[in-house]
């Protein structure tokens, strides 16, 4: 497994840029690694969506460091050696509470914070990001892609 768990959207653009100039060889190479940065891209849009909907389910007295790690056990956790793992658990002791990380959230926009904009936000979010993972786990559905490494 890779180390490297971050996600690069111009990797995956020029590993198939590099495939599309093939004539008769198929240069797997750039294949794999455009499938691996996809990959991370799918995994992180499963962690988001599990966090951010255990997030506007939990109560305000609800520890947001315990929902990030639960959220992250339950997806990307299963993905990451044992050192990263155990990092992830050390960080997300930093991640703020549900108040500061909704003033971060909210910081750019027009609207308050008020539960009424907090719901349509996060649910217009929930939309958007289930729609591409949908539409990527389809894909590897389709094409039988869900149990590479």
């Amino acid at each position: 497994m890779s180390e490297n768990v971050s996600f690069d959207i111009s990797a995956v653009i020029n590993h198939f840029e590099r495939s599309s100039y093939e004539k008769d060889d198929i240069h797997l190479i750039s294949y794999v690694q455009a499938y691996e940065e996809l990959s991370k891209l799918h995994r992180a849009l499963a962690f988001l969506i599990q966090f951010v909907q255990k997030l506007v389910n939990a109560k305000e007295e609800d520890n947001v460091s315990i929902i990030f790690r639960t959220s992250y056990q339950e997806t990307l956790a299963n993905h990451h050696t044992w050192l990263i793992r155990q990092s992830v658990s050390i960080a997300s002791r930093m991640v703020p509470n549900r108040q500061r990380l909704i003033e971060e959230i909210f910081a750019n926009h027009t609207q308050d914070p008020t539960p009424e904009n907090i719901e349509v936000i996060s649910t217009r979010f929930l939309e958007v990001v289930n729609d591409v993972y949908n539409r990527v786990q389809t894909l590897y559905e389709e094409k039988n892609l869900l149990n590479l490494p």
